[in-house]
């Protein structure tokens, strides 16, 4: 009985974490050397720039390497494919260069509640504060539903105020965040 249950435990933790996998639009597992490209902050528009700008330039081999060679070039580049073949490989590397622009990681508790994280920009540096913005307003839309309503208000109350550098009141009392 003791055994069942250590395999059952197991066997749910493994199944946990093929769920909680990454996974493109066709439903095939991201490994984990092509998540790098998917994991710009929440909103952040530069950075998901430069991501898609350097998953193009490395998946150069893929779109233009020869077919019959494909796994020798990929590996002679220091690309590890594992259990995959050179073809299945490229086509999660394409459909992930596809995907930047698409995909947020899960909102956090951190995106929800840190709200200084909001306000670290210099006063005078505009595009800091319009990327702070950016990256507030796509956290708020997915709050709402998923955490307390008057959290997502808070969190409303401090997009609102990026730009300007008008802390909210709350954060002025709370201490820590400012």
């Amino acid at each position: 009985m003791k055994y069942q249950n250590i395999i059952l435990l197991t066997l749910l933790l493994i199944g946990s974490c093929i769920v909680n996998a990454v996974q493109t639009p066709s439903g095939k597992e991201i490994p984990e050397s092509l998540l790098n490209y998917l994991d710009c902050p929440i909103g952040d528009v530069k950075c998901k720039n430069d991501k898609n700008k350097d998953c193009i330039k490395h998946s150069k081999i893929c779109r233009n390497g020869n077919p019959l060679i494909l796994d020798e070039l990929l590996e002679n580049n220091g690309i590890d494919i594992g259990d995959m073949t050179a073809e299945e490989y490229c086509n999660i590397y394409n459909e992930v260069c596809e995907m930047i622009f698409n995909y947020d990681s899960p909102i956090s508790d951190d995106d929800v509640y840190n709200f200084g994280k909001y306000y670290t920009c210099e006063s005078d540096d505009l595009m800091c504060k319009i990327k702070k913005t950016s990256i507030c307003r796509t956290v708020l839309k997915k709050c709402n539903g998923g955490f307390p309503e008057e959290d997502c208000n808070k969190l409303s109350l401090v997009c609102s105020g990026i730009n300007g550098n008008n802390m909210p009141s709350f954060m002025k009392i709370e201490g820590g965040n400012e």
